[in-house]
């Protein structure tokens, strides 16, 4: 059985490697394909779970809800795929969002950093006169190994490194029903100090690195979804200067 495996291996390899794409390139710049900003979410149901480090329960809804600045996120994402290693950087210069009314409940889980509080949430949120969400000039860059499955070609991350993150404002204001870990949250203060908290646990190579692995096992619970020639797809699939336009 092993050696049948071998085979396999050495001849997807000699397929990969005799392949005139050696690297393929995705920029998403929704700037240059003039998308609705502010982008106005329509009300309902929504929910997310990104084990471990977030969830939003299903039953959790919105009204109203507003997002404006999305016209000038960055996601710059390339793959040289006879190494198997995928290269980001991801800018967003500015972001607010507020809602009508937002009931949401779930968990956030950010260990060992404790810039944000963490624990079960729940709580029903109204729109603020300073938005329920604020960031400034957000950067992440890094590189990530990829690991492709031979049984079913599924992808994971093996190793992910964040050489950068930096933000000058990161602020949010869920009102003073919002409760994180059965407590109530002191937004102004998270607000005001919630950058130089994270800066230096950042700055703690331990606390960096054990959070870098949380991230990269919730980076698989979406990348798992893919196998390597669908990813490729989604990333560009076209050669090393596709830029599509996705945006509605």
């Amino acid at each position: 059985m092993k050696a049948i495996l071998a085979i396999v291996f050495a001849a997807g390899l000699v397929g990969v490697m005799s392949t005139p794409v050696q690297e393929v390139k995705y920029v998403y710049k929704p700037n240059q394909c003039e998308p609705s900003d502010p982008l106005i979410v329509p009300p309902g149901i929504f929910n997310l779970t990104l084990h471990p480090l977030f969830n939003l329960a299903e039953d959790s809804n919105h009204q109203g809800l507003v997002v404006a600045g999305v016209s000038g996120l960055v996601a710059d994402v390339s793959i040289i795929i006879i190494t198997l290693t995928l290269n980001f950087e991801i800018t967003v210069p500015s972001i607010d969002a507020d809602a009508t009314t937002i009931d949401v409940s779930g968990y956030i889980d950010t260990r060992p950093f404790t810039a944000l509080p963490v624990g079960n949430y729940t709580g029903t949120t109204t729109g603020t006169t300073t938005g329920i969400a604020r960031v400034r000039n957000l950067r992440v860059q890094g590189s990530a190994t990829l690991f492709v499955n031979i049984i079913g070609n599924r992808v994971s991350v093996r190793v992910l490194n964040v050489n950068v993150f930096t933000f000058d404002e990161i602020c949010l204001n869920l009102g003073a029903d919002f409760q994180i870990g059965g407590a109530p949250v002191d937004w102004a203060d998270l607000c005001a100090n919630f950058k130089g908290r994270f800066d230096a646990e950042w700055g703690n190579n331990q606390l960096k690195n054990q959070l870098v692995e949380k991230i990269r096992v919730t980076a698989n619970v979406i990348v798992g979804r893919y196998t390597l020639d669908e990813l490729i797809d989604l990333i560009g699939g076209g050669g090393p200067t596709t830029e599509p336009c996705l945006a509605a």
